[in-house]
């Protein structure tokens, strides 16, 4: 029977929240991956930002997912059309404390919105370090 067949608060949901920058992302969503193959039954929902997921999820790696995992974009904190002009990658211009700021609120908007759209509370946070208001 399917995670789509049965009451949606029958199934335990778990929020992966993934602090996107240096090499965090990686390990958090192998850890998911695992979790996901070893627990079919319960929904997993990795909330990153879009920068991040699409450097994980390039050349088609989102499609390899296991059915019960499924990746999200939250906010960066950055302002609208905010661009990185710094000239050597890694260097920072914000992005952190940006994305630090915005991170309760984002995070707390993303689960609000998947939890509307499946039907299924989160039952269980898998965190990152370095988040404040979780």
């Amino acid at each position: 029977m399917s995670m789509t067949q049965r009451a949606p608060h029958a199934y335990p949901h778990v929020a992966v929240l993934v602090f996107p920058f240096t090499c965090h992302p990686w390990p958090l969503l192998n850890l998911a991956c695992k979790l996901a193959c070893a627990a079919p039954h319960i929904r997993f929902s990795f909330f990153n930002t879009s920068k991040s997921n699409h450097m994980l999820f390039e050349n088609s790696q989102a499609d390899h997912l296991p059915d019960n995992l499924k990746a999200y974009d939250v906010s960066n904190g950055a302002p609208e059309g905010h661009v990185n002009t710094l000239a050597k990658p890694g260097e920072d211009d914000g992005e952190f404390e940006m994305f630090m700021k915005a991170a309760p609120r984002s995070f707390r908007k993303a689960e609000d919105t998947v939890v509307a759209e499946t039907g299924m509370k989160i039952s269980c946070l898998l965190v990152d370090a370095y988040f404040p208001g979780t």
